[in-house]
């Protein structure tokens, strides 16, 4: 049985019935929300990623098909698995089969209706997992298109933006080298790159060898391509510089990379029938690819067109033109220095509503410091637990609804919360506040982003109460394991670690001191965790009741 977390929506107007389904449901990572009508329903789908949701059809069969259309358009390819029931003393009717469920029940025991849950849990997972693989290889739309079991058709998009860039001298660099060690150097720049297009919304369309290729305006709803291509080109200039400085400091031979970007009208579709391939073609590509030849390391050249959309924000130079024969002359080419200032590049990255924290590095140097700082003796609060908490928090934060910012807030509030103990073990969360004010801003957290994560490590303080949902969460995160199957094995760490600094326990004592915190001094405090942790907590507690009694 999987005991991964999945939210599932309750539409059932009778309160006693929903309490009832509520308790058969409880357990093993399910998160039941219970609404009274389908248009409440519809607001929390909105919201709240749902796996499962649960309708009597004795109650709404006549709205149902319009909340399963709607429920559709909401969640795309990513909707839920909509399932009818009727009480056991209930009927189905053959209409019921006609309203677009993915199934219809008849309730029974608790333990039917637990089976179900877990059978359908299992089938929306594996649908999760084959969704975010395709999201790998193909656009969103695609995917619609292959779930509704449609051929998705060729269409001409008027305005796009072509990148293509590729390693500099790339044949020649590595002919000496390993096969696997090329492969290995290779995915580590890829997956930069693949990081930054993500972040700026664009679309890798394929990799050929070295050669690295990337539209914008062609399957995402997003303002500004131009900009958000050139932001993101930059980007990846200043990730090839340094790596180039690191591998001349270390006396290794370095790669460079050239980009070339043009603007104009392509058609974009899936190719072939059996392995499937999205791919654009057109008389746009092939300049991008021209400019890209003619450019030069760490060069990034536009086209005019290109030009003409960032000009207003960005530096650029006339480069040099080239000759293509089939469009009867030339064109001119512009070389992209850098954004003009600072505050334009704050103000890029507003226009393109494109988030300012680089996420991925600030983690990578918050985890860098926990493996060098953090004490053996610390057994307990290790890098482990700080990964494990943040783990924790992606969860919750799922079952809550925040939004993305919110999510890496609290995911660097989780990280950091207990870098204090690399230097005291008591009355250490200020050490993670200094920590905070210290370098959180070098990868883009604004003032504020800071101070909120600072609140939330000072809610994990016991002595603390945490006052809104994000604390909540991070402090429900630091405690999960209390509810979860792996507790004796993390509670013997912390009895480890403690003996470590000091403070020693017989079995009675540390049965009775685990009881009086998980009854007296603990609580969970959102309905998300209260409801998937809290059914396990009190588990603990009647096995530790069980035990002290055993050594009476």
């Amino acid at each position: 049985m999987t005991n991964k977390f999945l939210s599932i929506l309750i539409v059932e107007a009778d309160e006693t019935k929903a309490k009832s389904l509520i308790n058969s449901i409880l357990g093993n990572g399910n998160n039941p929300i219970h609404v009274s009508t389908l248009d409440e329903g519809l607001k929390i789908v909105s919201k709240k990623p749902i796996g499962l949701i649960l309708i009597n059809l004795e109650c709404f069969s006549s709205n149902v098909k319009l909340f399963v259309h709607r429920i559709k358009v909401i969640c795309n390819f990513q909707s839920p698995w909509i399932i009818g029931y009727v009480s056991e003393e209930g009927k189905i009717d053959k209409s019921f089969f006609n309203l677009n469920l993915s199934d219809v029940w008849l309730t029974g025991s608790s333990h039917f209706i637990r089976e179900k849950i877990e059978n359908w849990k299992i089938i929306y997972f594996e649908k999760t997992r084959i969704s975010h693989f395709l999201k790998h290889l193909y656009p969103e739309n695609i995917i619609t298109s292959f779930f509704e079991q449609k051929y998705p058709e060729p269409i001409k998009i008027d305005h796009a933006v072509v990148m293509f860039m590729d390693i500099v001298n790339f044949s020649f660099k590595t002919k000496e080298l390993k096969p696997t060690r090329v492969a290995r150097k290779l995915t580590k720049y890829f997956n930069r790159f693949d990081e930054i297009i993500n972040r700026f919304h664009l679309e890798k369309i394929k990799t050929i060898g070295d050669a690295y290729m990337v539209t914008a305006g062609v399957t995402e709803n997003k303002p500004y391509p131009e900009l958000r291509m050139c932001l993101a080109a930059l980007e990846i200039q200043s990730f090839m510089k340094v790596q180039k400085s690191v591998d001349q400091a270390f006396n290794r031979d370095f790669w460079e990379i050239r980009i070339g970007i043009h603007t104009g009208p392509i058609v974009a579709g899936v190719i072939g029938k059996t392995k499937f391939h999205f791919d654009i073609w057109g008389d746009t590509v092939n300049i991008a690819a021209r400019t890209e030849k003619a450019s030069r390391a760490n060069t990034i050249l536009l086209t005019e067109i290109t030009r003409k959309f960032i000009q207003e924000f960005m530096s650029v130079v006339k480069d040099k033109s080239i000759i293509i024969a089939k469009r009867g002359g030339g064109i001119n080419l512009f070389e992209l220095k850098n954004i003009s200032t600072l505050i334009k590049k704050k103000n890029c990255l507003d226009l393109v509503e494109i988030e300012k924290i680089d996420f991925k590095r600030a983690r990578n140097f918050i985890i860098n410091h926990l493996k060098s700082l953090l004490p053996d003796l610390c057994c307990y609060h290790s890098l482990y637990h700080s990964l494990d908490v943040e783990k924790a928090v992606i969860r919750f934060s799922n079952c809550e609804g925040l939004s993305g910012h919110q999510k890496l807030l609290l995911r660097t509030a989780a990280l950091l919360h207990d870098i204090g103990f690399a230097a005291r073990y008591n009355a250490n969360e200020n050490l993670a506040l200094q920590f905070a004010d210290l370098h959180l801003s070098d990868f883009g957290y604004e003032k504020e982003d800071i101070e909120h994560v600072k609140s939330y490590i000072l809610a994990t303080d016991l002595q603390e109460r945490p006052q809104d949902k994000m604390a909540q969460i991070l402090c429900d995160a630091d405690l999960d394991y209390l509810g979860r199957k792996d507790y004796y094995e993390l509670a013997d760490k912390l009895r480890e670690e403690l003996k470590n600094y000091g403070q020693l326990f017989n079995e009675k004592e540390w049965i009775s001191f685990q009881l009086n915190f998980l009854e007296n001094k603990h609580q969970y405090f959102t309905e998300s965790a209260i409801q998937i942790r809290g059914i396990y907590k009190q588990k603990r507690i009647s096995e530790l009741k069980k035990k002290l009694i055993l050594l009476h």
